[in-house]
């Protein structure tokens, strides 16, 4: 089983901005020219340290306050020096990552005392601290690696690429979600000179690593990597290379044992070329199973860890705060402070009442395969989780059966036909409304406009990369990512590749490319709406030639076996292109690309609807 190294965090000097914390937690000692972090001082003028929560090479990660908007944040601070731009545009294309599994980038930017990048905040633990206490289950293990590599491939959609996934930037809510952090920030801020040199599928092959190497720390609680990761046991290598997760973890499922070795080996078959893939193998493990649950129940009965937040980084230290997500204070018991008052004799005694022992009990964690279908086995319902609180009482707050009976008997004959009468009068009044409302619906509902018409939309089959430049059949141009198209989110998209300007180099556009939809019968279309990551760009609009409502399969071959319907230059992300035909097959087809990044030209189709 092969694996690559993850580049080592840089350690350049700091000529001048934030002071970062040491790997104890410390501060170092001040420095010329150096703005000392530590709890109370405002960032940018806006957000308020609370408590550090990690470094990652020359950069220091806290949590903060937003003070203009009264919410939790990450604040990521590092120096000005010559890396620091190229850090900070990594965070601000990172911040186009619109999925929600990643943790979003709210702001960045430098001042006289250093560059800055903020991030929101998520309660939880990274998974480097739920794997102190042992291996992940299997389904717990596939549902984490399969929510990264979802990130992932909707990242990889944009563009955009991790690079440095470690256990450290997944981070575990408390309902038991999966949060991605350090897109684009953390490889900017420990680049290496190889990383420059790499293209496309370098960088995509590094992030299929990187989801196999959370799926082998999920089931072993080792890190497969060669660079140690701060909190984790390192696998051991023997003369035959990194151990297989069975042998690490006796029990691993087969299963999840091949797929984590089919991820790692770039040389095994049916290696996964794609995060997209991983999902997909993932998946058919999974079936309808889901993680979520077992998640969160682990997450509530973790012992004995501080809460870490979630922020813009990997790394990942201990947060100093004392709250716990069970409420637990010092030996698992929180207490709640009596009010003031008084009682005869002075204040109200507290009288303790414990919860139970344990506080907090562990629930069983699934494992293993379901034979017969092949999928994970979810957990069986556990024990509910208590907060494993200790409540304090007041003697007056203890009644007796005695003391009840006493009161219940004050209550006179005179105040129940007291109260008696008083229920009569609200039931009344009750029934009086009920047939005002009564009356007044029917009206309202004789005199109602007409409802709209219903939602129109044609569901879409299928989806395949059309790219007649390449001749008949050619399933190129991320065609594996056509179906994020069509999927319903507009965080994820299929992407062309990158083309010089078209202007400079026609050739190499050629006629375009576009996406071929199949609606699984003839249907009659009106408009098909898209969304686009480049603007401006031009979009035709194509159905089969001469009768395509009689069309069976699709015409490969060429552009000109397609008749244009509709057209339209879009100069918004999401327009509508009007067209009136009837067919089985629609081309979406990207007459003039958009330029993307500097120099590089092509497009990203996030959505399509039809109608």
């Amino acid at each position: 089983m092969d694996d690559s190294s993850v580049t080592p965090e840089k350690e350049d000097s700091l000529p001048t901005g934030y002071m970062p914390i040491d790997a104890t937690g410390g501060t170092q000692p001040v420095l010329a020219g150096l703005t000392p972090l530590v709890p109370g001082v405002l960032v940018a003028d806006q957000y308020r340290l609370v408590s550090p929560a990690g470094r990652m090479g020359s950069a220091s990660r806290w949590k903060a306050n937003d003070e203009s908007l009264s919410r939790p944040v990450m604040v990521f601070a590092f120096a000005n020096d010559h890396d620091a731009m190229a850090v900070l545009e990594a965070a601000r294309e990172a911040s186009g990552a619109m999925d929600a599994r990643f943790l979003r980038i709210l702001d960045a930017g430098q001042d006289a005392d250093g560059a800055y990048i903020i991030s929101e905040w998520a309660e939880g633990y990274t998974l480097t601290e739920l794997l102190t206490q042992g291996p992940l289950s299997s389904v717990e293990a596939a549902w984490v690696t399969r929510e990264v590599a979802t990130a992932l491939a909707s990242a990889h959609a944009l563009h955009l690429f991790h690079m440095r996934v470690n256990p450290s930037d997944v981070h575990i809510t408390a309902n038991g979600s999966v949060k991605l952090s350090g897109l684009m920030v953390e490889a900017a801020l420990t680049e290496s000179a190889s990383d420059k040199a790499m293209g496309r599928a370098e960088m995509e092959a590094a992030d299929v690593a990187g989801c196999g190497r959370i799926l082998y720390a999920c089931l072993t609680a080792q890190w497969p990597g060669t660079t140690p990761v701060l909190g984790m046991e390192t696998a051991k290598r023997t003369e035959a290379g990194l151990p297989t997760p069975a042998q690490v973890a006796p029990g691993t499922s087969a299963a999840l044992n091949k797929l984590t070795y089919q991820i790692l080996s770039s040389t095994a078959p049916g290696h996964p070329s794609s995060p997209n893939r991983i999902v997909e193998m993932l998946s058919a493990e999974l079936g309808t199973t889901t993680g979520v649950a077992d998640l969160a129940r682990r997450v509530g009965t973790v012992p004995n860890l501080s809460v870490v937040s979630a922020g813009a980084d990997g790394m990942s230290g201990v947060s100093q705060t004392s709250e716990t997500l069970t409420g637990q204070a010092g030996q698992g018991a929180s207490v709640v402070a009596p009010q003031a008052g008084g009682t005869q004799g002075g204040a109200k005694r507290p009288v303790f009442i414990p919860s139970g022992e344990p506080s907090v009990p562990t629930a069983p964690m699934p494992s293993g395969f379901d034979a017969p279908t092949g999928g994970l086995v979810p957990s069986a319902p556990g024990p509910a989780v208590e907060s494993g609180r200790v409540t304090i009482h007041t003697v007056d707050e203890i009644e007796s059966d005695e003391d009840r009976r006493r009161r219940v008997a004050f209550l006179s004959r005179r105040q129940i036909r007291q109260w008696s009468v008083g229920i009569l009068i609200l039931a009344a009044l009750v029934v009086v409304a009920i047939i005002t409302t009564i009356i007044l619906l029917g009206y309202r509902g004789a005199n109602k406009a007409p409802e709209p018409p219903a939602d129109t939309k044609i569901p879409v089959v299928s989806a395949q990369v059309f790219d007649p430049l390449d001749g008949p059949g050619d399933e190129d141009e991320n065609n594996d990512m056509a179906s994020f198209a069509i999927d319903g989110n507009p965080a994820t998209g299929w992407r062309t590749y990158d083309y010089p300007s078209p202007q400079e180099n026609p050739n190499q556009w050629g006629m375009g490319v576009g996406l071929v939809l199949d609606l699984g019968t003839s249907k009659t279309i009106t408009s098909v709406t898209v969304t686009l990551r480049g603007i401006p760009s031009t979009i035709g609009v194509y159905v089969p030639s001469g009768d395509p409502a009689t069309v069976i399969e699709p015409p490969m071959d060429s552009l000109t076996s397609w008749t244009q319907v509709g057209q339209l230059t879009f100069t918004t992300p999401t327009a509508s292109i009007p067209v009136s035909t009837t067919s089985r097959y629609v081309v979406v087809y990207i007459l003039s690309p958009a330029e993307m990044t500097p120099g590089n030209w092509g497009q990203s189709v996030m959505e399509i609807v039809i109608r």
